[in-house]
């Protein structure tokens, strides 16, 4: 799960090679979304586009399904 800090324009998981697994959509700030419930576990970063064009990266654990 993650919860927007601001407004994003683009929100994207990819795996630590840098190919996308998941494109997800804009969101507003305050607003929370889950995301790779049919990822296998592993570790992800999180690519986040704000629409003020900043960027930045979390990278994330998954432990299992």
């Amino acid at each position: 799960m993650f919860i927007a800090d601001g407004d994003i324009r683009t929100l994207s998981v990819t795996e630590p090679l840098g190919r996308r697994q998941q494109q997800l959509g804009t969101l507003g700030s305050g607003k929370q979304i889950r995301f790779g419930s049919q990822l296998p576990a592993g570790s992800y970063w999180l690519r986040i586009q704000y629409k003020n064009k900043t960027h930045r990266a979390i990278k994330r654990l998954k432990a299992g399904r």
